[in-house]
């Protein structure tokens, strides 16, 4: 899950928390990333992540149009 920032993350971990039969929770934060391929919708009745219109590029396609033959 990605949260704006810190105190976000604790109001979420704290939400969490207090739903019964959780015990515990783990937390990993990640400082920076190389491609984000996964955008999942918290709430099923939230609308999805505007189009930029491109689609999205996969391993092994950066700067191919680049490359020559």
């Amino acid at each position: 899950m990605k949260t704006a920032n810190t105190s976000s993350l604790e109001r979420l971990i704290s939400q969490i928390r207090s739903i019964e039969g959780v015990t515990r929770t783990n937390t990993m934060v990640v400082l920076s990333t190389h491609t984000e391929r996964v955008q999942l919708a918290v709430h099923p009745s939230a609308s999805p992540p505007a189009s930029s219109g491109r689609r999205a590029r996969r391993n092994g396609e950066r700067g191919a149009h680049l490359r020559r033959a």
